[in-house]
C-alpha cells in the first residue's frame, strides 16, 4: 500500500533513493517536537525506548519550537468545552 502511492504521487520508490517509511515516521516525530509537545511525550507516542533517546535525536528541533500548533489545540479544545457547557436556567420569578 505504501509503495504504490508513492510511486503515484512520482517518487522514487528504490529503498535507497526513495521515501522510507521511517522517513514518514521520523517527519511526524520532528512536527510533535516543533510543535511545542514536550519531548517526553514525543518519546511515549513514538513508541521509543526512552526518553534520553528521543532527545537525543530530536532536541535541536525544541530550541525554537513552533507553539501555535499546541496553542491552537489548545484553543480549539477551549471551544469545545465551552460549547458543551449549557447555561444555568434563570430562576422563575413570582
Amino acid at each position: 500500500m505504501f509503495r504504490p502511492a508513492v510511486a503515484a504521487v512520482g517518487l522514487s520508490t528504490e529503498a535507497r533513493l526513495g521515501v522510507r517509511w521511517h522517513d514518514l515516521r521520523h517527519t511526524c516525530i520532528s512536527q510533535w517536537v516543533q510543535d511545542g509537545h514536550h519531548m517526553y511525550e514525543v518519546s511515549r507516542w513514538a513508541g521509543h525506548a526512552s526518553y534520553a533517546f528521543t532527545a537525543s535525536v530530536y532536541a535541536h528541533l525544541a530550541d525554537d519550537p513552533d507553539y501555535s500548533g499546541a496553542l491552537e489545540r489548545t484553543r480549539a479544545a477551549k471551544a469545545a468545552k465551552a460549547a458543551t457547557v449549557t447555561a444555568l436556567p434563570t430562576p422563575a420569578t413570582a
